[in-house]
């Protein structure tokens, strides 16, 4: 399965603290596509890996609900379906490519700042107020296999809104069971 998350706004380098309702600004983005995503197919055929209420066990083979830090997160890319990703990243910035001097250019230490708001929370701080079940895509940033970085100027004066992500993520199989086999080399849309 093959879709694309965008996100507004400008992903910070991690060499200043991050700030918390950063963290829950793009968590909640995330959080409405995916959830979308979960509503059209191939993934609304796999309904019972997001609504594990009507199942006591929730480590049964495909379930995607982590229930943490009294959330019930939902991890689109975890070890029980099998699955890892494939991240194709394109960074959208007034700036692009042409001032070194500036922040956006760390590249690495965004990274990690994304990768963090791409997985399970593990600090309340983080989770996004009110929010009982919160969509993430990994259930931890070990799960993505590979990853491609690019960076794109945007010739628009410079305001936060002027910073767009865009994530091309790719369901990839670390082993290939029936109840995942139609997740495989599909798009969705």
């Amino acid at each position: 399965m093959k879709f694309q998350l965008l996100l507004s706004g400008r992903i910070p380098s991690g060499n200043k603290s991050v700030n918390p309702d950063f963290a829950k600004r793009i968590r909640l983005q995330i959080h409405d596509q995916l959830q979308s995503l979960w509503q059209s197919l191939p993934l609304s055929e796999y309904s019972k890996w997001k609504d594990y209420d009507e199942y006591s066990d929730v480590s049964w083979e495909g379930c995607c609900v982590f229930p943490i830090l009294d959330v019930r997160h939902i991890a689109l890319i975890n070890s029980r379906n099998f699955a890892a990703a494939r991240l194709d990243i394109h960074f959208y910035d007034p700036e692009g490519g042409l001032n070194l001097k500036s922040e956006v250019v760390d590249v690495d230490n965004r990274l990690k700042v994304l990768f963090d708001a791409l997985q399970i929370p593990q600090n309340n701080r983080h989770i996004p107020d009110g929010i009982e079940r919160l969509h993430t895509l990994l259930e931890n940033d070990r799960f993505i296999w590979d990853v491609s970085v690019q960076r794109h100027r945007l010739l628009r004066k410079i305001e936060d809104s002027d910073f767009f992500t865009q994530i091309i993520v790719e369901f990839i199989p670390q082993r290939v069971v029936i109840g995942n086999l139609s997740l495989f080399g599909v798009e969705a849309h």
